[in-house]
C-alpha cells in the first residue's frame, strides 16, 4: 500500500542519512569511529529482520512445518545466547576474580 512505501521510504532515507551523517563526523571531524552514532539503525534492522521472518513463515514454510521451523529458530536464539554468555561474561568474570 501507499502507507508501506512511504514508511520504507522514509526509513530508508533516515537510515542513510544517520550513515552519511556519521561518516562524515568520523571522517572530517572526529577521525575516530564512533558507533554510538549509528546504534540507531538497530531499530530499522531490526524491523527488516521481523518482516522477513513473517514473509518466510506465511509465503515460504508450508503450514505444517511451521511450527517446527519456529522451534528451530528459538532453539538457535537460545543456544547462541548462552554461548555468548559463557564465553564473554562468565568467562571473563571467572578468569578475572580467580
Amino acid at each position: 500500500s501507499r502507507q508501506a512505501l512511504l514508511l520504507i521510504a522514509g526509513v530508508a532515507m533516515a537510515s542513510l542519512v544517520t550513515v552519511g551523517l556519521s561518516l562524515y563526523y568520523s571522517l572530517a571531524i572526529d577521525y575516530q569511529a564512533q558507533g554510538r552514532y549509528v546504534i540507531y539503525l538497530l531499530v530499522p534492522l531490526i524491523i527488516t529482520s521481523v518482516y522477513g521472518f513473517m514473509y518466510l513463515f506465511k509465503k515460504v514454510i508450508v503450514a505444517k512445518y511451521q511450527l517446527v521451523f519456529a522451534l528451530l529458530i528459538i532453539l538457535y536464539y537460545l543456544l547462541t545466547t548462552l554461548t555468548i554468555f559463557y564465553k564473554y561474561v562468565y568467562a571473563i568474570n571467572i578468569a578475572h576474580l580467580g
